[in-house]
């Protein structure tokens, strides 16, 4: 007994240890001491830096501009024009958030302890972005507020050269107690401490005449909403700042951005992803995005969550939207404590509960808005639908997965596969996530790479380059075989060509050089969002390196990719995603001609089967990615890759063109 009192005296004083620290910490580290940490520093990095600030607020939509416009920007021949970019990130944009971006964070920081080690680090912190070359010269900050005051807080601190607001509508109505407060809150960005240069305002809702007379510099007004809106914006920007509006054609945030009107397609229902966040304009614009889309003869779903923040005209509110998709959807699903308001055909408690039915509620050719407020995470309803929920129609991929695991153990060796249905989004894999060396794969990163820059404006597609023989690469490829003078000229639509049909190691090379370098390659994977994918070597460094006997080089992290990395890219392509629409076309062209690699995926196939696809083969790396047409005219992005070193060749390739045969038969008969 006595040894047990003992262990409850120890506890008993770790706790109250910790609860002593976190009382002391609390007092040192205040919330308010902590923000006016952050102000001095981040008014101390504008005052020494002066870069361009371009604010961005609205009651709906300055999320989606803010992502447009810094898209826009950071494109290469934009910030040969204006400088490097800088942008807000997470949300970050109130008076929290708003000085940690300028100060370079990327995150909120949370905690007593972590707001500690912050106040402690930002005077070095400060100092270093004052003396760094690499501070942004452009700024483009998202200005939000839920209370009055705020705002015009924030416009102290970082007054905009350029201001914009989308549209105002009811949002926070909680903390602006009036829509006349809103709209004084929101024209504080028009009334900074020094004019903005110019004024972009959004035209399309009823309380645009009051900002424009608010405003103390040129106005220019746009019609629009959402994307269209923000595009629009983008091109005001690009002339007045004499950026070339080549980039407004390839920006990756102009393909739909994550949770704001993002469409998908799962198992046959054709989803608008709206549930970042929600307000009466906004509900508005994501039925009105319903109504036009919705193809003919199919059912118009609208599963509306709770607006939150809307004070004592939130029933009102709410009376209204449910109104007004009336006339933009056949069946109104309402979910949350505010949504019976709605007189939905359907009412759930909260955002599980309709997640959990969606699998019964919705059917294929279904057309779907889900949105909502934050607060009533309404997410979870689109991870659902995602992951499965309507399995009870098209069964789930748990048997294909089954197949390639049984078919992973006819090699020895290691081998992994992912694999996409592009229109259904359903994936499937086995050890997808495990890195491999890419071999000859490497060429596709690095076309998409080449081609990026060229709809940038950057590349000249029919550009001639001079290849000489000390360009010649050992290894596949035509241009070693049929070099038979000094030099020779070639454009690089042809290099590009040969790299990708013909696998040429020396054309590979001379366009990575042209590309900028291996970290040219990944960085641009980084702006896709694509983490696992590297390029270290040049070609002719990595076969100089290639030992067959040195199990090292196959577990070297250099020049590797996962099978899922390379599916989600080829994904993305195929997309529409990553390129111009000509240069997709003319990238997945050159795969369906790839000459390499015809006893790997398409080894199995039916005849005539349509493969876009790229090999890798070194040693004993055996690699085949690309996408599959399927007879009923849906594609499949599939990626094998192994490092079988007691296999022979032909059992390699076997396992390869069994993977593909395998997901081909399921795919094509479980739709």
């Amino acid at each position: 007994m006595s040894a047990q009192v003992a262990q409850w005296v120890v506890q008993f004083r770790k706790k109250a240890s910790v609860a002593y620290d976190a009382y002391v910490l609390n007092g040192i580290v205040e919330p308010r001491r902590v923000q006016r940490h952050l102000f001095f520093w981040a008014r101390f990095v504008l005052r020494k830096k002066k870069p361009m600030i371009i604010g961005i607020t609205g009651s709906v939509g300055k999320s989606t501009a803010t992502e447009v416009v810094s898209a826009v920007l950071m494109q290469p021949a934009a910030e040969a024009v204006i400088g490097k970019v800088g942008k807000t990130f997470n949300n970050m944009n109130n008076h929290d958030g708003l000085p940690l971006v300028v100060l370079g964070f990327q995150d909120f920081v949370k905690g007593p302890v972590s707001n500690l080690l912050l106040m402690l680090r930002l005077p070095v912190r400060a100092l270093r972005l004052v003396l760094s070359q690499r501070f942004p010269k452009v700024l483009v900050l998202e200005y939000g507020t839920d209370r009055s005051g705020y705002l015009e807080r924030m416009v102290d601190l970082a007054p905009p050269d350029i201001a914009i607001i989308t549209a105002i509508g009811p949002a926070h109505l909680e903390g602006m107690g009036s829509m006349e407060g809103i709209v004084r809150e929101k024209a504080s960005l028009l009334r900074g401490p020094r004019p903005p240069r110019l004024a972009i305002l959004g035209e399309d809702h009823e309380y645009i005449e009051q900002l424009a007379a608010c405003a103390r510099s040129p106005v220019v007004r746009l019609p629009g909403r959402g994307v269209d809106l923000a595009t629009r914006i983008a091109g005001v920007l690009c002339e007045h700042l004499g950026v070339p509006a080549v980039v407004l054609n390839d920006a990756p945030a102009l393909k739909g951005l994550e949770r704001r009107l993002q469409c998908l397609e799962v198992d046959g229902i054709r989803i608008i992803d709206d549930s970042y966040n929600a307000n009466p304009t906004s509900m508005r614009l994501g039925l009105d995005t319903l109504a036009a889309e919705a193809r003919a003869a199919k059912r118009r779903v609208a599963v509306l969550g709770t607006m939150a923040e809307l004070g004592d005209r939130a029933a009102e509110y709410h009376a209204e939207v449910g109104r007004y998709a009336r006339n933009c959807a056949d069946l109104v699903v309402g979910v949350g404590p505010l949504a019976s308001h709605y007189a939905p055909d359907i009412l759930f408690p909260d955002s599980e509960a309709c997640a959990a039915a969606a699998g019964e509620l919705l059917a294929r050719g279904d057309h779907v808005l889900v949105k909502g407020s934050a607060s009533i995470s309404m997410n979870k309803i689109i991870e659902r639908l995602r992951s499965g929920a309507t399995s009870r129609r098209r069964p789930g991929t748990d048997a294909l997965a089954r197949e390639m695991k049984r078919l992973a153990t006819t090699v020895e060796g290691p081998i992994a596969v992912a694999a996409i249905h592009l229109e259904s989004d359903r994936r499937v894999g086995v050890n997808g996530d495990q890195l491999f060396p890419m071999a000859s794969v490497l060429k596709v990163p690095l076309a998409v790479t080449l081609l990026s820059r060229a709809d940038a404006g950057d590349l000249d597609l029919d550009g001639m380059i001079e290849v000489q023989v000390a360009d010649l690469v050992a290894g596949s490829g035509l241009l070693q075989m049929a070099f038979k003078q000094p030099r020779v000229m070639l454009s690089v639509l042809s290099l590009i060509d040969l790299m990708l049909v013909a696998s040429d190691n020396s054309a590979s090379d001379i366009l990575l050089r042209l590309a900028g370098g291996p970290e040219a390659v990944n960085e641009q994977m980084r702006r896709l969002g694509i983490r696992d994918i590297r390029i270290d070597r040049s070609t002719a460094t990595l076969i100089a390196d290639f030992d067959a006997n040195n199990l090292r080089f196959l577990n070297d992290r250099r020049d590797t990719a996962t099978p899922e990395a390379i599916t989600n890219l080829l994904a993305q392509v195929w997309r529409g995603q990553v390129l111009q629409s000509k240069n997709t076309a003319m990238l997945l062209d050159a795969m369906r001609r790839c000459q390499t690699g015809l006893d790997r995926i398409p080894a199995l196939l039916p005849r005539g089967t349509e493969v876009a696809h790229k090999t890798g083969t070194l040693g004993a790396i055996a690699n085949d990615v690309g996408v599959i047409t399927l007879p009923d005219e849906s594609h499949v992005a599939i990626a094998v890759m192994s490092a079988c070193t007691k296999a022979t060749e032909a059992q390699r390739n076997r396992a390869i063109a069994e993977m593909a045969r395998v997901a081909f038969d399921y795919f094509l008969f479980a739709n």
